[in-house]
């Protein structure tokens, strides 16, 4: 057997004191303990760090999952917010909510587009207009009143024309307005700017197309004899409707010169309503005979 030589120290055995037993430490050898946690003892940790978690957002102190923006249903994280179409915060509705709605019919609006029209132009705390023009005032040419910059109300004009495709109501005044972009005046200007301030209190109006209706073609024509100021040429106006749904809306100004009531009206009944029904009976949505209204 080989015997191993341990040297411990220089010191002598006599310059220890092994009265508390310490010089024998060294030599106490304990197995390692193995601290083996068991599952519930690893999920009761989780939970509390999950509660210590909720204390500190309850106590107000900012975190990371606080300060950045969580991706919801609607919204996508980090997107564009001017992309987003209505509230960030409304519910998203099922499909078979969209489904009963379609099945009901479609309501069409530009509503969106019409606020950022009177914001654009700094009229959206201006007091609201209950008409867009008024029925006393005629427009002209105005000559003897101020110039103004055509830019801006050339600019309006564009606007506003846009949002007739879903605002027949103020069809003939932007109409009218538009006559005057050559030279606009002061007049012109104040008659735009109370259109703009009709639309900011009928932000909501729209077109409600239902589902529940027939396929008759209606019409319903007129015409203001003389009603321009400058030439004394009529206006025609006209709106046609496919059971109880408005499908095409006009107002323009006639070509010739009307000598009678009669002749303004026969003209505004004349050809719309048959180009109306020759573009319905392409569609194959319209197989009677088209009811003329003239009033």
């Amino acid at each position: 057997m080989e015997s191993i030589n341990v040297v411990v120290d220089d010191m002598s055995y006599t310059d220890i004191d092994t009265s508390n037993g310490d010089a024998f430490e060294f030599f106490n050898f304990q197995e390692p303990t193995v601290n083996i946690e068991s599952q519930e003892d690893v999920d009761s940790d989780r939970n509390s760090e999950e509660e210590e978690d909720i204390k500190v957002e309850e106590k107000g102190e900012p975190t990371e999952e606080i300060a950045s923006l969580k991706p919801s249903a609607r919204v996508k994280l980090n997107h564009p917010e001017a992309q987003v179409i209505g509230k960030v915060t409304d519910p998203m509705k099922t499909r078979k909510q969209v489904r009963d709605e379609v099945d009901k019919g479609l309501f069409i609006s530009q509503s969106n587009y019409a606020k950022g029209l009177v914001s654009k132009f700094g009229l959206e705390s201006a007091k609201h207009a209950r008409t867009p023009m008024s029925t006393t005032t005629k427009l002209a040419r105005d000559s003897e009143n101020t110039d103004i910059d055509q830019t801006l109300y050339r600019s309006m004009i564009g606007s506003l024309l846009y949002l007739t495709a879903s605002r027949p109501d103020i069809a003939f005044s932007v109409g009218l307005c538009a006559r005057y972009q050559a030279c606009p005046k002061e007049s012109h200007l104040s008659a735009v700017k109370r259109i703009i301030k009709y639309i900011s209190g009928t932000l909501g109006q729209g077109i409600w197309f239902t589902r529940d209706t027939t396929a008759n073609l209606a019409g319903y024509c007129d015409a203001d004899w003389a009603g321009c100021a400058d030439d004394r040429k009529s206006t025609s106006g006209g709106c046609f409707y496919i059971g109880n749904n408005l499908v095409s809306w006009l107002s323009k100004k006639q070509n010739s010169i009307s000598l009678s009531t009669a002749e303004a009206e026969y003209i505004a009944a004349g050809k719309q309503p048959l180009t109306v029904e020759e573009m319905l009976l392409n569609l194959t949505l319209v197989s009677t005979t088209p009811i003329i209204d003239n009033l």
